[in-house]
């Protein structure tokens, strides 16, 4: 955290630096803490433990449903 000088608290721009600093600050620690979780490994057994394939082949389906209509729309777009 920004170390606070008395007048901090009295000086709007500073208290907008230092709000800033804080989000930055937390922002990276964010996406530390992500990077980290993306960048685990799982085998085979433990991801049959997270993933829902009846769930997967749901949002597999309704996104290919998606693309589908999005490709006509854009076709007719170039007619």
């Amino acid at each position: 955290m920004p170390h606070k000088h008395n007048d901090t608290f009295d000086n709007p721009i500073a208290n907008t630096v230092d709000n800033h600093l804080a989000q930055l600050e937390q922002a990276i620690t964010n996406d530390t803490a992500l990077a980290t979780i993306e960048d685990a490994q799982f085998n085979e057994a433990e991801l049959a433990n997270i993933i829902n394939p009846k769930r997967l082949e749901a949002l597999l389906n309704q996104s290919d449903a998606f693309l589908s209509s999005t490709k006509h729309d854009i076709d007719e777009f170039k007619d």
